[in-house]
């Protein structure tokens, strides 16, 4: 370029004490890259730690390609996605299981338990249910939440409810369930906070 600061002879000057211009690697590259790493792997998911520029590039990939499968302007060309595709390139990171699979596992819950109110001791299924209630707290404050109205709809549909319960009543229907599960209402006392309740 003319503009450019480096003149040829500036160049050779360069070149004459072994100065070795490197160019950032192309998608070309990188993508022979992504192949190498999922022969050693058997996937493209790059982990964060110790994968420097291929994790990089691998995130800006997925970004591009949520942006064309969402009908956003992207990046990706159509032979860029389909060598991806070609070689099972999750769009997505994972993240763990997706809002809609948690709720199954709520609707499941509540087939045999018979309500939605997830006690102590389901340990993901418990946290995601205390992250719907805040989030339906945000949206009632007003606030941004990620409870948009599709998901409200789903919940109210199995009878969830919104509002964490008294803690006694929670514990009161962890009682119902032990009753239910093992036929009387004798919890050992060594057996954690409803033994302890």
């Amino acid at each position: 370029r003319s503009d450019s600061p480096l003149t040829n002879k500036r160049r050779e000057k360069l070149e004459s004490i072994g100065f070795v211009f490197v160019y950032p690697p192309s998608w070309d590259q990188r993508f022979q890259e992504l192949v190498d790493f999922k022969k050693n792997n058997g996937h493209t998911n790059v982990p964060h730690q110790g994968s420097g520029p291929l994790r990089t590039w691998v995130r800006t990939q997925q970004q591009a390609f949520n942006q064309f499968k969402g009908g956003k302007d992207s990046p990706l060309t159509n032979g860029r996605r389909e060598k991806l595709e070609s070689i099972g390139f999750v769009c997505i990171p994972h993240r763990g299981p997706s809002w809609d699979e948690r709720f199954q596992e709520l609707v499941d819950f509540k087939k045999n338990n018979g309500h939605t109110n997830v006690p102590q001791g389901f340990g993901p299924l418990r946290t995601w249910v205390r992250t719907q209630r805040q989030a339906f707290d945000q949206f009632k404050g007003g606030k941004h939440s990620p409870l948009n109205k599709w998901r409200r709809e789903k919940l109210e549909s199995i009878g969830f409810v919104f509002i964490n319960p008294p803690p006694w009543d929670e514990r009161f229907q962890e009682l119902l369930d032990f009753k239910k599960n093992n036929g009387h209402a004798n919890v050992p006392s060594r057996s954690g906070p409803l033994g302890t309740w």
